[in-house]
């Protein structure tokens, strides 16, 4: 978790501490049980396969996302890298308002833009 920790701060710009406190609960607790356990959606579908095989890391999504956000194509590939390395993020937790910050948009141009991104690549 520490090395992942600090892969993230640094792809964001941001400081270790400050990501270490936004992805902490994240990386330490289990995953919870329950209903959504042995559920999967789509995302976890692809996630199944690894994040790297992730059609939300190619260049293309970076490309469309930086371009829907008026961002660098690199910090926009670091933050979908990120989304992509946490599976399902709450688009109202701090963790994900600190990727947006780093983008220097808000949480819901970023979960716009996501949304969209996530749209056209299933009608791909």
């Amino acid at each position: 978790p520490d090395a992942f920790i600090a892969a993230v701060a640094a792809n964001l710009g941001l400081p270790i501490p400050q990501v270490q406190d936004a992805l902490q609960p994240m990386v330490s607790e289990p995953a919870p049980a329950g209903d959504d356990q042995g559920k999967l959606n789509s995302m976890d579908k692809k996630a199944l396969d690894g994040p790297q095989d992730s059609p939300f890391t190619t260049d293309a999504a970076a490309a469309s996302l930086a371009a829907a956000l008026g961002v660098d194509q690199a910090k926009a590939k670091a933050a979908l890298a990120t989304v992509v390395a946490w599976g399902r993020v709450d688009p109202t937790s701090k963790a994900f308002g600190d990727i947006a910050a780093s983008l220097g948009v808000t949480s819901d141009q970023l979960n716009t833009a996501l949304s969209d991104l996530k749209r056209s690549l299933n009608e791909g």
